[in-house]
């Protein structure tokens, strides 16, 4: 990776960490791997290389991760997105009936037990309900995530102004 890549990763990592903290305020789902569409390489890179993490994993906040990153670039926005269908008495945050429920509408794979310790993980107040801050917050992707992802978008990105322009129409600057 050149410098001029690190560059463009650095800044689009900083404004991203602004853009994350204002939308969890504002009750926005901005998820970092989902913002641009991916080249199809890299979604399919990503994507194995989920599958095969994986296998290795138990934690289950990261499997449930690694389950929606391993349907590509937009996994973790679809599930954030299903949050609101998972909501079925439209109160704004989840029971523990409709978060098993949404998981498995979403298709995503894990014993009832897994589940129920996620679900603990998810309801950080401990009131035995999950809100949409608490969800958002806890699926955040991680740093490695977000610089490989945008390395990846720099590198097929041969002129500085049109990756400016890109970022520019991204996070709506």
């Amino acid at each position: 990776m050149n410098s001029k890549s690190i560059y463009r990763v650095l800044l689009c990592f900083f404004h991203s960490e602004f853009c994350l903290l204002s939308s969890v305020n504002n009750h926005h789902l901005l998820l970092l791997a989902s913002v641009m569409a991916g080249t199809s390489r890299h979604d399919k890179e990503m994507a194995m290389d989920a599958k095969r993490r994986l296998s290795e994993c138990s934690d289950p906040v990261e499997r449930l991760r690694l389950q929606c990153l391993a349907r590509g670039s937009s996994g973790i926005k679809g599930l954030g997105r299903t949050f609101k269908i998972m909501d079925d008495d439209n109160s704004r945050s989840l029971d523990l009936k409709e978060f098993l429920k949404g998981l498995n509408d979403y298709g995503i794979l894990m014993e009832k037990q897994e589940a129920m310790a996620l679900f603990q993980q998810f309801d950080r107040d401990g009131s035995g309900t999950i809100d949409f801050d608490e969800f958002l917050i806890t699926l955040r992707v991680t740093k490695e995530e977000f610089v490989n992802y945008y390395c990846g978008v720099s590198a097929s990105v041969d002129s500085d102004v049109y990756f400016i322009l890109m970022m520019k129409n991204a996070w709506k600057l």
